[in-house]
């Protein structure tokens, strides 16, 4: 199983750069975080009665948001009176790009040393499948985090497996996601009306509404909070733009997009763009939104 994230390597962190610059992504991703759930962590915890937290990040990538959220989750706990210092918090990381694995290895030390207490990192090369047949031990987790990875597997069963042989009593799963209104949405179901850009590729963009769909169905509680915000796509309305040409890439998930697509593809996908923006103090504008969703029984 191949995905444009994993195929394109370094390359793909490039494209990835370009666009959280151009939208900021990270940071309204971290604003979501921040608003649910370091208190989601403590209310487990107090509800359970435990004294260790145990997290599993699924798509983790180099590791920077996984070492914000334990941040996050120390702080709260510090603020409501839990001794940080003998906490035991252990940070279970799954992730298949091979650059992103060992960019994280690298910065474990640095991030043990600046959150200090007893916070343990185990990291777990590949895709979240892999991970589910070679799990080295029977350990569950208080909280599972798909921070824009549930991208990247069948969604459903994914979720599935995570309430049976992931998620702890009273734990929850993490959902940060994009809107069903989000221009790449947009983009998406016109590239992909089915969904998916071959057959056998894994990557889904998978929306609020799509997942809550699927919540509903498999009768699991949820609920929803969101942060809107806009993504720069004006160098993408310039052809020669080498930043806006690898923004394009990013946004169809497809290398070089612009001199490989058929013409028609092509116009039609930048003339759904225009259609989606608004233009101000210069810069075409489209719409973003984070969106974290919690799963429990």
């Amino acid at each position: 199983m191949t995905s444009f994230a994993i195929d394109t390597g370094d390359s793909y962190e490039k494209r990835f750069q370009i666009y959280r610059e151009k939208s900021g992504e990270n940071f309204r991703d971290l604003d979501v975080l921040k608003s649910r759930l370091p208190g989601e962590a403590c209310s487990i915890l107090k509800e359970t009665g435990r004294d260790r937290l145990n997290i599993l990040s699924i798509g983790s990538g180099s590791g920077e948001v996984d070492f914000e959220i334990l941040k996050m989750i120390k702080a709260e706990l510090q603020a409501n009176g839990y001794d940080c210092d003998k906490m035991k918090i252990f940070n279970r990381a799954v992730e298949p790009n091979e650059h992103y694995i060992n960019a994280y290895e690298a910065s474990i030390s640095d991030f043990q040393k600046d959150l200090g207490g007893q916070v343990t990192f185990d990291l777990v090369k590949g895709a979240f499948e892999e991970y589910l047949k070679k799990k080295p031990d029977s350990v569950r987790f208080d909280i599972i985090h798909w921070v824009r990875s549930i991208y990247y597997v069948d969604a459903e069963q994914a979720l599935r497996d995570c309430f049976d042989t992931e998620l702890s009593n009273g734990g929850k799963i993490a959902l940060v996601l994009a809107g069903a209104d989000d221009l790449i949405s947009h983009v998406h179901k016109m590239l992909w009306p089915n969904g998916k850009p071959m057959k056998s590729e894994p990557f889904e963009l998978q929306d609020v509404e799509k997942i809550l769909k699927i919540a509903d169905k498999n009768g699991w509680k949820n609920d929803v909070s969101s942060v809107q915000y806009s993504l720069d796509v004006t160098e993408i309305l310039d052809d020669k733009s080498i930043i806006g040409n690898l923004l394009l890439d990013f946004i169809t998930q497809k290398t070089n997009f612009r001199e490989t697509t058929e013409q028609q593809k092509l116009t039609d996908t930048l003339e759904l763009m225009k259609k989606n923006v608004v233009l101000e103090d210069g810069k075409y504008l489209g719409r973003k939104s984070s969106n974290i969703v919690f799963f429990y029984k």
